[in-house]
């Protein structure tokens, strides 16, 4: 199967993950960069089933690009804690709940109920998947509001089509085109976030029952960034990645830091830290067998040396006496 028109960068060509008749393999591609769980079923007897699945992981973003060679229906399961955009490259039927439509907009997959679409033979669709913890900070800091329940996207009123549809196809393909004409390694995050806001703002229509507004957005971006922060703390936690985390530039987040906490994101990471290490030494559990090394590890130190003078500092004493006294104590 090939496109006619070369210039068909949604379908990600140089990016083959598979191509062939075994419906195994054709899953197995799909379900590497998605993490969803689907089923293919042929709706017309032509024949073993065929197709193409291209696509890599950027950044956050999964992107594969499917491609059957017959009718067939797919099935897939309540995404859960994953979002999964459908980008149709022709349009297709769409069973979500209750509701069904043809579709040539892009869509989202429900999150707590199956979804059935039929795509068109030879044209298919790109898919586009990510965490939703991800896009729920992303949302956080644009909005400044704060998610009240977790982020749920269903079909219960109405057709899960996205808003601004025209954007996030033209950042969809601005991304493809960017990775089929460049290097992706060099521009992944660069290009991963212009499509993390276009989808940003495609969901906005579902979120407003489970955002609680905020009293500013800078507390807005300080709430997301602390909680991403608390999350990720064994992680990098460069001040650089927190910022993308949140949708913001360095300079935004160190602002909005210094005005809602008086620190900078790079020090109340390292108060976290210290903070962690801290409450495993004097844990007497822990204290049993664990290490000093093995606390700081726990919460992310890579620079032993530097965090022991830190500790030292903050709690005058070394780590290595909050751990004997917590053995002998124990």
């Amino acid at each position: 199967m090939t496109d006619d028109n070369t210039q068909d960068f949604l379908a990600l060509p140089s990016r083959r993950l598979f191509a062939g008749t075994d419906p195994k393999g054709l899953h197995n591609a799909i379900s590497d960069v998605t993490a969803n769980t689907h089923r293919m079923l042929l709706t017309e007897p032509n024949g073993p089933l065929s197709g193409e699945v291209h696509g890599l992981k950027l950044g956050r973003l999964g992107l594969v690009s499917i491609r059957y060679s017959q009718p067939l229906a797919v099935n897939s399961r309540a995404t859960r804690r994953r979002v999964l955009v459908v980008i149709p490259r022709a349009p297709m039927q769409v069973f979500s709940g209750d509701r069904s439509w043809f579709s040539d907009a892009p869509f989202v997959m429900g999150t707590h109920h199956s979804t059935r679409v039929v795509p068109s033979p030879g044209r298919g669709a790109l898919l586009v998947a990510m965490d939703a913890e991800h896009l729920e900070y992303s949302i956080e800091a644009a909005t400044g509001r704060r998610f009240t329940e977790p982020l749920r996207l269903t079909s219960e009123h109405r057709p899960l089509l996205l808003a601004a549809s025209d954007l996030v196809r033209s950042a969809a393909l601005e991304v493809c085109r960017g990775i089929e004409q460049n290097d992706p390694d060099v521009q992944a995050d660069l290009l991963a976030q212009h499509l993390f806001s276009a989808i940003s703002i495609g969901v906005s229509p579902f979120l407003r029952e489970t955002l609680e507004r905020m009293t500013s957005p800078g507390r807005g971006y300080v709430e997301s960034a602390t909680r991403f922060i608390t999350d990720h703390l064994a992680e990098d936690l460069s001040v650089s990645r927190i910022a993308r985390c949140c949708g913001i530039s360095e300079r935004q987040l160190h602002t909005a830091f210094k005005e809602h906490l008086s620190i900078g994101p790079a020090q109340y990471v390292r108060e976290k830290r210290l903070q962690g290490v801290r409450r495993l030494l004097t844990d007497p559990e822990f204290a049993a067998t664990g290490t000093v090394s093995a606390a700081a590890a726990h919460v992310g130190v890579t620079h032993f040396g530097r965090f022991a003078k830190a500790y030292a500092e903050r709690y005058d004493e070394p780590p290595s006496r909050t751990l004997a006294d917590t053995r002998a104590k124990a």
